[in-house]
């Protein structure tokens, strides 16, 4: 049905945010329909302020979905929570905010960790840009791109510590913008068929659940890198921050819009 629709002369386009995407188009669906698909980047604002990266105290932000409780296991919640539990006996300095919808369950377990903030309510846009600005170090090792993060964070010139998973390659790099995690060989739903479409089945989440101790340990080695070096942090911000203001601009994007919508009104 979706084939059918997509190749209606009526249809004059399909626009996809990145690179892997165009990968699920090969995959499931005909070469005319690939004919069709073009890649337009999801876009950012540019953010107009000077970012400190020679702070004393080191702000860590994890961001996922104040809606749906099963978002804070897929952008990789509680494998942040775990690891800043380990990395924050070892420095006085860092807290970890969470912004996302958290399970009852998570916030038992973790209830006696300093410094870790639950930030679950409506926020301003106000507000959560402060917190962007004084984030230092964005972590978000999920199982699949989480993209607004991605790129908000990149915008406010933040480091980023993401575990190498689908679509995480279309936008940062390893040791040019970002600190890329391998992820767990444990996990089966990577390998299935249907990834990363079987993000949110119960068999995929139920496996996310049960931490990889590889894992753990290589996210809390690049927690201490970035904790402990302010020119590596300033080095990684300074790229995603200049990637933000070009290759995924608001002007880029509109641009290729702009191209994409002319064309189709001609035919």
């Amino acid at each position: 049905i979706i084939q059918e629709k997509l190749l209606s002369p009526l249809c004059k386009r399909i626009i996809v945010f990145n690179e892997s995407s165009i990968s699920e188009i090969k995959k499931y669906f005909s070469k005319e329909i690939l004919k069709k698909t073009i890649l337009v980047h999801a876009a950012v604002l540019k953010q107009n302020f000077k970012k400190n990266y020679n702070k004393k105290n080191i702000q860590i932000t994890f961001i996922g979905s104040t809606g749906n409780p099963d978002d804070f296991y897929i952008k990789g919640g509680l494998e942040a929570i775990e690891s800043f539990k380990r990395v924050s006996k070892e420095f006085s300095n860092i807290k970890l905010i969470v912004r996302c919808k958290v399970p009852e369950e998570v916030k038992e377990k973790y209830k006696n960790i300093k410094n870790l903030i639950v930030l679950e309510n409506n926020l301003t846009y106000n507000r959560w840009s402060k917190i962007l600005r004084g984030t230092d170090i964005c972590l978000n090792p999920g199982h699949v791109y989480p993209l607004m993060a991605t790129l908000e964070s990149m915008s406010f010139g933040t480091p980023i510590i993401m575990l190498d998973s689908w679509g995480v390659k279309d936008y940062l790099t390893n040791q040019k913008n970002s600190l890329l995690i391998k992820p767990s060989d444990k996990i089966q739903g990577y390998k299935a068929e249907d990834y990363p479409l079987n993000i949110r089945t119960k068999n995929f989440i139920k496996e996310i659940k049960k931490l990889d101790e590889r894992v753990i340990k290589d996210i809390c080695e690049a927690l201490r890198k970035l904790i402990k070096n302010s020119k590596l942090r300033e080095r990684l911000g300074r790229r995603g921050r200049h990637d933000a203001e070009t290759k995924f601009s608001i002007e880029t994007r509109n641009r290729k819009l702009k191209m994409i919508f002319d064309e189709a009104l001609k035919k």
